[in-house]
């Protein structure tokens, strides 16, 4: 699907160079179809605080703090295909770059596939409150950043879904210990009215999420034969005909949130097909040739769409 005029293009030239400044050296190439194994050997420093929101220790938010000066907030949802196995230190190379860039990054920890209280809909109910606890921080810190919620394959589907229910429950109450999880139901996903409660509660609003590689249509997802497509139905507790329901309850809709969305992907994601970034009243944005992991790579023609779009929605 091609970018809107309104989204900010993907592939940028300098058609304008000056003649004055044409020995100044070219950019090397940015990179493509990055490898899980080459997140891991990326710059990283470790995080400068730690935030927690629950009593298990998988219940916390690392936060880089931003090193130029900070206008935005970016709280991030790892991926995985919600399993255990993933943590969220594949991605410690994308908030080291984005702190540099001066984004103050709130990394969500959350229990998952093969820990207890995690799959669905548990590991949703922790990536809200650990959204919650971040805008909590932000407001205490520096109320007046702009705030974008964002996430990566599993970790983009539940932030998805996270931006559905912010409104309709005080977030805070989960996060302070004042309200079960459990009072997350399907009801709360689909209410909208996103920015509501939360606004009383933390003064701060989430101006976008960001879908990055977000796995969008979960039941047809679970019928690939893809390793993470074969992880679905162990997180949604069963096939697409046994516990319809949820994974009807498990779908993002843009048309039952108050925070806009917009779906960043590569054209050739051979984890989580493109489709996924086809959502009715979503942006979209379509980096070609892009790769599943290229969004958590700061050398990648991705990760530099991705700072475009942070750009636009924060400042």
């Amino acid at each position: 699907m091609p970018a809107s005029e309104d989204e900010p293009a993907v592939l940028a030239s300098d058609q304008n160079q000056d003649p004055n400044h044409a020995q100044t050296q070219t950019p090397a190439p940015m990179r493509t179809q990055v490898g899980y194994g080459e997140l891991l050997s990326l710059e990283t420093r470790p995080s400068d605080s730690t935030i927690t929101y629950g009593e298990d220790p998988l219940q916390r938010v690392e936060v880089w703090r931003a090193t130029a000066p900070a206008n935005t907030a970016l709280v991030f949802i790892h991926g995985g295909c919600w399993l255990n196995a993933y943590d969220l230190n594949h991605a410690k190379g994308l908030y080291h770059a984005l702190a540099e860039k001066g984004i103050t990054t709130y990394a969500v920890e959350y229990r998952r596939t093969g820990d207890e209280g995690g799959g669905w809909p548990g590991s949703l109910h922790d990536v809200s409150a650990g959204i919650t606890a971040s805008l909590d921080d932000v407001a205490r810190n520096n109320s007046k950043q702009t705030v974008v919620l964002a996430g990566h394959s599993a970790g983009g589907h539940l932030a998805l879904l996270a931006a559905q229910s912010l409104g309709a429950v005080s977030l805070g109450a989960i996060s302070q210990g004042t309200m079960s999880p459990d009072a997350l139901s399907q009801d709360t996903i689909n209410s909208g009215n996103a920015n509501s409660d939360l606004a009383n509660n933390t003064n701060v609003q989430i101006q976008s999420v960001l879908g990055l590689a977000a796995i969008t249509d979960v039941a047809k997802y679970a019928m690939g034969t893809n390793s993470c497509q074969s992880a679905t139905t162990a997180f949604m507790g069963g096939d697409p005909s046994s516990v319809e329901s949820a994974y009807i309850a498990a779908t993002p809709d843009s048309s039952k949130s108050d925070i806009p969305f917009h779906l960043l992907h590569g054209s050739s994601d051979s984890i989580v097909p493109v489709h996924h970034a086809s959502l009715i009243g979503a942006a979209s944005t379509i980096v070609p040739s892009g790769g599943h992991f290229d969004w958590l790579h700061p050398e990648s023609t991705s990760f530099h769409a991705l700072l475009e779009v942070i750009n636009q929605h924060g400042y």
